[in-house]
């Protein structure tokens, strides 16, 4: 995902936002960054498009879509924030819009992406800063709200632990050089070496 989210968009300097057509570039460069077929990014836009005629999702709207995507429009506020920290996540640009290639490649390396593809957006989404590594409060931020997201908090988990005492076992666990940050390749090689590791950073988060 990171490579993906990495593509050079044109400037919002110079695109008005009644630009909402997709141009035959963009749809083959969606084909190719996604696991869907023309038709089916077509049929998404026009139904992205009902939702946000502006072709922008805005916060708000990307919460409120988001948690119907995943059948949790029902969870009340208190589980908007990790909806809030996918949408910093994806959002390229940093002026709190939401174009529809963001979005539908979010969606598509979510539901149909490799487990590399869904390392590289989790990474993004623990690292609320954006400084390339996760440090503790970071981590424990948004286990909280993955919890809240996917009920976690009201469920009988596989284990007794609590989302502290996680934390203190991701940090052990994966900060190798003990600098008191998680990096990309610890965070990388630490989920597909541990499947328990793998259950909490990216299964709960991908597969709820």
């Amino acid at each position: 995902m990171g490579s993906q989210l990495s593509y050079i968009r044109r400037s919002r300097s110079t695109q008005s936002l009644d630009k909402i057509t997709l141009d035959e570039n963009e749809l083959r460069f969606l084909i190719a960054s996604t696991k869907m077929s023309r038709e089916q990014i077509i049929d998404f836009h026009e139904n992205f498009l009902r939702d946000c005629p502006s072709g922008y999702l805005t916060k708000k709207e990307f919460v409120k879509m988001f948690k119907e995507l995943y059948h949790n429009e029902d969870l009340n506020d208190k589980a908007d924030k990790f909806c809030e920290y996918v949408f910093k996540a994806i959002d390229a640009n940093s002026n709190n819009l939401i174009e529809f290639s963001d979005f539908i490649i979010c969606f598509s390396t979510t539901t149909f992406g490799t487990l590399r593809d869904k390392i590289e957006l989790a990474f993004k989404i623990y690292d609320l800063n954006s400084n390339k590594r996760i440090d503790k409060y970071e981590l424990t931020k948004v286990l909280d709200a993955l919890f809240l997201f996917t009920n976690l908090a009201n469920r009988e988990r596989k284990d007794s632990r609590t989302t502290k005492q996680q934390v203190d076992f991701l940090m052990k666990k994966l900060d190798k050089n003990r600098n008191h940050v998680i990096e990309y390749d610890e965070f990388y090689n630490g989920i597909i070496e541990d499947e328990y590791v793998r259950s909490i950073l990216i299964d709960k988060m991908f597969n709820s």
